[in-house]
């Protein structure tokens, strides 16, 4: 609560009203949405307005005179301003460790002692705070959101690759598997005919035998009747002896 409330008293200074305090850290430019470090005193965010925003920056010294005196202290050794709207002129008191300012930052301190900010206008800088805070809010859950979403594209094409491979790896396996069936196939089949031809060949050899056999066959029953025929000749020349 210590911090908030500082940084709160701290916002009544013409420099807040294009900041928005993160912590007592850091401050978040309002025009580029920027983190600025903040060290307890205004030097960065002068020094990124005056860098990132020249036009901003050079239009705080046209702000319009206002007849409340506005008074900034800082309790943690921080830069404190006392503007007395009277005698137009502007106080500095460096605390810090970080004290010294260059002109531009005295200009600014300077400026706020004219600066007048109507309710209506705080009004309006709350509420352009809010919007500004509220869209930040919504493109950071647009980025959380995008975040899962490319977490879980990231997921299902891990799994699709690993599906892939699987199929992958299942299709080579048949592949080799029919190529073995296919080989196997050829083999029997060579065996088949190989076979196949022995059979032949042993047929071919049997009727060759039964061939021979039946030759020889017929040869034998030329010679036993030529030796009956040549028997019966002498026994009767002998009887005709």
């Amino acid at each position: 609560k210590s911090t908030c409330s500082k940084m709160a008293a701290r916002k009544r200074s013409i420099v807040w009203s294009f900041f928005q305090a993160e912590d007592d850290r850091r401050v978040l430019c309002l025009l580029c949405m920027k983190t600025v470090l903040y060290f307890g005193h205004t030097t960065n965010m002068l020094r990124h307005l005056r860098t990132k925003h020249p036009s901003d920056f050079s239009s705080l010294d046209k702000r319009k005179p206002a007849t409340d005196a506005v008074t900034k202290r800082n309790d943690s050794g921080c830069v404190e301003v006392t503007v007395l709207m009277d005698e137009q002129q502007v106080e500095v008191e460096s605390v810090g460790e970080d004290g010294e300012m260059d002109g531009a930052i005295k200009g600014i301190l300077r400026a706020a002692a004219g600066e007048g900010t109507t309710w209506s206008e705080s009004v309006r800088i709350l509420e352009r705070e809010r919007e500004l805070t509220e869209a930040l809010r919504r493109v950071q859950q647009e980025e959380g959101r995008s975040i899962q979403l490319q977490k879980e594209l990231l997921q299902q094409f891990r799994e699709m690759d690993a599906e892939r491979r699987v199929l992958q790896n299942q299709k080579c396996e048949q592949e080799q598997e029919h190529a073995r069936l296919r080989k196997e196939k050829e083999e029997l089949q060579r065996e088949k005919n190989e076979l196949q031809r022995e059979k032949e060949e042993l047929q071919k050899e049997r009727e060759e035998i039964q061939k021979e056999k039946e030759e020889l066959e017929k040869q034998k029953q030329e010679l036993d009747s030529w030796k009956n025929s040549h028997a019966q000749g002498q026994t009767s020349g002998f009887y005709n002896c």
